[in-house]
């Protein structure tokens, strides 16, 4: 993500740079129109200023409405809509950061010098609510704990921020979480901890939380004619 727009204690707002992508794994979740699509656009279209060496996309959809966009680009791994799909590619995410970890090892190193993997869910909850749930719940703790080494990383997306939805085996190793807007507190502790995500605007704040602390902020937006553009550059 480029930048946002971050909260002064005195209600001023100034303009951040955010480095999403240099982030281990990344949970974004809110209600329905909250602005999570927007925020996912903009991050992914970040990540195309980048060839398809140094970043790759394994795309999961459900939804079959957000991802569709990116599903031939040159950077993408593979792409799925279905669970079972889903399992399998996760599957081959697993075996790809088992191979890492063994090159790793070889050359004694503590981290994978190459080409980074960004495993995008949306949405999160339709895989988890699935009758493989615990299927895709082991493969992606499995991920969340051990692809930041193998720069394997996973961007989680929800609009229905639960404990099963978002469960605590998962986000344990999530350490930078967005909250966009909630309907109740509940969600807003499911997301984040602490409450707050439920008293922000209807769409596009949100609340950010790291290891460095919380803020609150405005997600930049990113016109639907720059976005195809970028898109068709790496298509044509």
């Amino acid at each position: 993500m480029r930048y946002t727009t971050r909260e002064t204690p005195s209600g001023d707002y100034f303009p951040y740079f955010l480095k999403l992508l240099d982030k281990p794994h990344l949970l974004i979740a809110g209600s329905t129109g909250s602005g999570k699509s927007v925020l996912l656009n903009t991050i992914l279209y970040s990540g195309l200023i980048k060839a398809p060496c140094d970043f790759q996309l394994v795309l999961i959809d459900p939804k079959q409405v957000e991802l569709l966009d990116y599903k031939n680009l040159p950077h993408v791994l593979g792409y799925t809509d279905s669970v079972n799909g889903s399992i399998a590619l996760l599957d081959h995410c697993i075996d790809l950061m088992t191979k890492r970890y063994t090159q790793i090892k070889r050359q004694g190193e503590k981290q994978y010098k190459g080409s980074s993997v960004y495993i995008v869910i949306d949405e999160l909850a339709d895989l988890l609510l699935s009758d493989e749930s615990k299927e895709v719940k082991r493969r992606l703790q499995k991920i969340a704990q051990l692809g930041r080494a193998a720069e394997i990383h996973l961007i989680l997306c929800s609009q229905s921020p639960s404990r099963k939805t978002i469960p605590a085996e998962i986000t344990l190793n999530i350490s930078d979480r967005i909250a966009l807007h909630c309907l109740s507190a509940i969600e807003s502790k499911q997301i984040l901890g602490i409450k707050g995500a439920e008293d922000l605007e209807r769409c596009g704040q949100f609340l950010y939380s790291s290891p460095d602390g919380y803020f609150r902020g405005y997600v930049p937006m990113v016109a639907k004619t720059e976005l195809k553009s970028r898109i068709d550059y790496w298509l044509n």
